[in-house]
């Protein structure tokens, strides 16, 4: 700071200067003052590259990557963070304690997380909304017919008014046995669905039964997002703790 005061005040010195021997009535240039660049602060990327990158399917966005004996988790924190997925996982399908090292630059997520999670038995998903799921892959049993005609179904459930994701809401898949429930990020996933359309049912208590119609293919991954509505006996409930009750005055 003393430097940049010091430079400064020459150079307004320098200027009185210059106007006191100049004659009366001649125009004075005076120089402008040295420009402070702020400190501490990352340069914003330019708004139209930042569209460019979020209009990039995930999978296909670009990291730089230099971690040796990391543990795994925090080199998906890093992806995460560099291409701004949302990376969805859990700990009991992916060994996040896992020792990795890994070097590039300039590789597509894709390809990345398919280096680090050789050997783990997940599918790299990636979702219209931009985010990816490390969805489990479950054994087939050697049943390579059932292999061959199911397919996977990943999924969000929202709030249709905040769109927060909703934890704990029950998922299901109409004509099936399978059923799971959202994580903390409203996340859900089934593995092995059978082939054909179907029709994926969100419920929790408060809120009207969410639905959509998905078709699932052999051996493909196809993404689906529910938002739920809040039912009309909740809607009077919040209404009536937002205004609070009415004393009478006598």
């Amino acid at each position: 700071m003393a430097p940049l005061l010091s430079s400064v005040v020459r150079s307004v010195a320098a200027a009185l200067l210059v106007a006191i021997a100049a004659p009366v009535g001649a125009q004075v240039p005076v120089a402008p003052a040295p420009a402070v660049e702020p400190q501490g602060r990352s340069v914003q990327q330019p708004a139209g590259q930042a569209r460019a990158a979020r209009a990039t399917p995930p999978l296909d966005r670009l990291v730089s990557l230099d971690f040796r004996n990391a543990r795994l988790e925090e080199v998906l924190d890093a992806i995460d963070k560099q291409a701004r997925i949302r990376l969805q996982y859990t700990p009991r399908a992916v060994p996040v304690d896992k020792r990795v090292s890994i070097h590039v630059k300039g590789a597509t997520v894709r390809a990345a997380l398919t280096t680090l999670l050789q050997g783990a038995d997940v599918e790299i998903v990636g979702t219209k909304d931009g985010e990816v799921m490390l969805v489990p892959r479950e054994e087939s049993g050697g049943n390579s017919v059932r292999e061959d005609t199911t397919g996977t179904v990943v999924g969000r459930v929202r709030d249709s008014v905040t769109a927060r994701p909703v934890k704990g809401v029950l998922v299901s898949i109409g004509g099936t046995a399978l059923t799971a429930t959202t994580n903390d990020s409203g996340a859900f996933w089934f593995a092995k669905v059978p082939a054909g359309m179907h029709q994926v049912m969100a419920r929790m208590v408060g809120y009207m039964v969410a639905q959509r119609e998905v078709v699932v293919q052999p051996g493909q991954t196809v993404g689906v997002e529910l938002k739920l509505r809040m039912s009309m006996t909740r809607l009077q409930e919040v209404v009536t703790t937002a205004t609070g009750p009415r004393r009478r005055m006598d």
